[in-house]
């Protein structure tokens, strides 16, 4: 009975074990590899912060020189969800994106909504929430899962909402709102 308890314990142990990084024993250390990726993962890290700081104080001084272009973009919001709670507000449509931080697919899917903006000039904002302090936000538009997009009109109506949304979806979610 004890050699099955303590074979039972050693299967747990093993198969809660993440992976070493890098599996192959004839590739040498991997501490190395996993020291040179984590120093790599650090400075694209900070290479990608100082990218969007610039690209955002591009973005704020080209708003400012022009008045009649406007500036559309995807907006981190889960600090302050007042932003926006202000948006919806504002009488222009947007894009909701319910995001929560312990959630893998939302993760996946900030870096897709990301890339998404960075590549194309949309002509609608999207909003990122916290889904778990946005409790406002979720009642009114009737949101029940993290990794939700709802699409908000002009009025302040939800015209539509999309739980795990792929990348077909969320593109035609955002060309919908262009439309509005």
């Amino acid at each position: 009975m004890k050699l099955l308890s303590v074979f039972v314990l050693l299967s747990l142990l093993v198969a809660c074990t993440p992976p070493a990084a890098n599996p192959d024993p004839m590739q040498g250390s991997s501490s190395s590899s996993v020291e040179e990726s984590a120093e790599s993962s650090v400075s694209s890290d900070t290479s990608d912060s100082s990218t969007s700081e610039s690209s955002s104080l591009d973005s704020s001084s080209s708003e400012s020189s022009s008045s009649s272009e406007e500036s559309h973009a995807y907006i981190d919001a889960t600090a302050d969800v007042s932003i926006a709670l202000e948006a919806v507000k504002s009488g222009k449509p947007v894009l909701l994106f319910f995001s929560a931080p312990w959630c893998g697919f939302c993760q996946a899917k900030d870096a897709l909504l990301k890339r998404l903006y960075g590549e194309n000039a949309y002509a609608i904002s999207t909003y990122k929430v916290d889904y778990d302090t946005a409790a406002q936000l979720k009642a009114t538009y009737g949101v029940t899962a993290q990794d939700t997009v709802v699409l908000v009109d002009a009025e302040g109506k939800a015209i539509a909402t999309i739980a795990g949304a792929t990348q077909s979806q969320i593109e035609a979610v955002i060309a919908q709102g262009e439309s509005l």
